[in-house]
């Protein structure tokens, strides 16, 4: 004799007293129905489960090398992107610069090539979508003007308000490239 055949040699069944109604054991039996339906949807759900991941991660070693040149591609956009932003900063900066010699010198044909010049980057500007950033006379923005010193206004019109730009700032299709570096009236 095993020993779970000695275990259940010594059960004793209770007896009970008096009229007692059988138990109905249905309830019992149909809420293991619906738990047993239950455990193998789960189960079923599981598997599911385990099997789309398993394709996800076949997916993506079958093409992580495509998503890792995607990924590189973009950083060299971006990369070029600040290139090309700065690389404009540096044109319109020389040529303004050449702009101010030009004035500076009162030659007649230093004047009109600075004139020529900046006439065809003003016209370059506008398709590439390159704006000027208003500054004189307006009230300072943090948002497009870096206020960098301060003076006595010289009217009332002019307190605080940006009476001189000392850097031109400028918008590339809607965003600040620089912002315009002024002095404000205070």
């Amino acid at each position: 004799m095993n020993d779970v055949e000695e275990r259940l040699q010594t059960f004793e069944p209770v007896e009970l007293e008096g009229d007692v109604e059988p138990i109905d054991s249905s309830f019992a039996d149909q809420f293991l129905k619906v738990f047993t339906r239950m455990a193998k949807a789960q189960w079923k759900t599981q598997k599911k489960a385990d099997l789309s991941a398993q394709k996800v991660s076949d997916y993506l070693d079958e093409h992580g090398d495509l998503i890792d040149e995607v990924k590189r591609q973009r950083a060299d956009l971006e990369e070029q992107n600040e290139q090309f932003r700065g690389f404009i900063l540096e044109v319109v900066d020389l040529i303004e610069g050449f702009r101010q010699t030009a004035e500076e010198s009162d030659s007649p044909t230093m004047l009109s090539a600075s004139e020529t010049m900046h006439e065809a980057l003003r016209s370059s500007m506008e398709k590439i979508g390159l704006h000027p950033i208003p500054a004189v006379d307006e009230v300072p923005d943090g948002d497009y003007h870096f206020v960098l010193d301060t003076k006595a206004p010289e009217s009332k019109d002019e307190k605080d308000r940006i009476v001189e730009v000392v850097e031109q700032g400028y918008t590339l299709r809607g965003e600040v490239l620089r912002k315009a570096r002024v002095i404000v009236a205070k």
